[in-house]
């Protein structure tokens, strides 16, 4: 049996931090050799995983540690936080061969970023709409969620064949130009969300509860939330004084938050609250009034 077009390269993971370390995991996972990582620090580069025997881990100056590294037939994976991108790009791009995939996963920024800092061969973005913390885990989970991608034909295709054959994950190609977009939709469901978990939380507080009280209760209100909105329309996972067109209610809630001394709190739920009434809940209401 021939064997997957994903198995036919090895990998370079430059800019190991949790997406990196993730990465690793996933390419032990699949028996994908990693030639080399690339990290900052000593300390760094000793905290990564062992992903294979063979495995180099580098570190310090990055021109200096890529004089150790064959990149040709490579995947080479730049992992590195958005703002480096083209930095890091810039400095690697003397060591990049034509026949090199590049692959970045800075999902505000387009894949002709790397085009633009010198780099030969194929290139593309690739994204998972996961929220990294624990970077095992987080390659466990790869699978259950979609991923981005947009770039060269050859770096796609490699890129559709990883994570459709490697992993059975979602696979959604983005059109160039609207990666900042699309990174700031995500950003709102995982980033913000927790943001907004805090400021209920402060709520919670304010009203007399223990912050381990209000994690507790809360945090499960919030998740039978999201398994609402995954299960139904959004319309139809619309619970309380909203989706009732409690007036009266949402009336006593903004009362109350414009006593709390908790900064945009108020602001926060006048946003939402005008938004879900203007887009999912309006018919619950008797007018439409802003």
């Amino acid at each position: 049996m021939s064997s997957p077009s994903y198995a036919s390269r090895s990998w370079v993971i430059v800019g190991c931090g949790r997406m990196g370390r993730a990465l690793g995991w996933l390419a032990h996972r699949l028996d994908i050799p990693v030639e080399a990582t690339w990290n900052r620090s000593r300390e760094a580069a000793d905290d990564l995983p062992e992903m294979s025997e063979t495995t180099e881990h580098t570190w310090g100056r990055l021109p200096e540690a890529l004089e150790s590294m064959s990149l040709e037939h490579t995947v080479l994976w730049l992992t590195v936080v958005d703002d480096a991108l083209e930095t890091t790009a810039e400095q690697m791009a003397p060591h990049i061969g034509p026949k090199t995939i590049g692959l970045h996963t800075c999902g505000s920024r387009s894949a002709s970023v790397l085009h633009e800092a010198g780099w030969r061969g194929s290139v593309g973005s690739v994204h998972p709409l996961l929220a990294i913390t624990e970077p095992r885990r987080a390659a466990d989970e790869m699978e259950e969620v979609t991923w981005t991608i947009e770039g060269d034909d050859e770096a796609v295709d490699y890129a559709r064949s990883l994570l459709v054959e490697g992993i059975g994950a979602r696979v959604v190609k983005l059109e160039p130009g609207e990666s900042a977009l699309y990174h700031a939709s995500a950003s709102t469901a995982a980033n913000l969300l927790v943001g907004l978990l805090d400021v209920a939380i402060e709520m919670a507080e304010s009203a007399g509860l223990e912050r381990h009280q209000a994690r507790e209760m809360l945090i499960p209100l919030a998740r039978s939330s999201l398994h609402n909105a995954d299960a139904d329309p959004l319309d139809e996972a619309l619970s309380g004084p909203l989706a009732r067109g409690d007036r009266a209610t949402i009336e006593r809630h903004l009362a109350a938050l414009d006593e709390l001394d908790a900064e945009h709190a108020d602001d926060i739920y006048r946003m939402l609250t005008t938004w879900t009434r203007r887009r999912l809940a309006d018919d619950a209401f008797d007018d439409n009034e802003d």
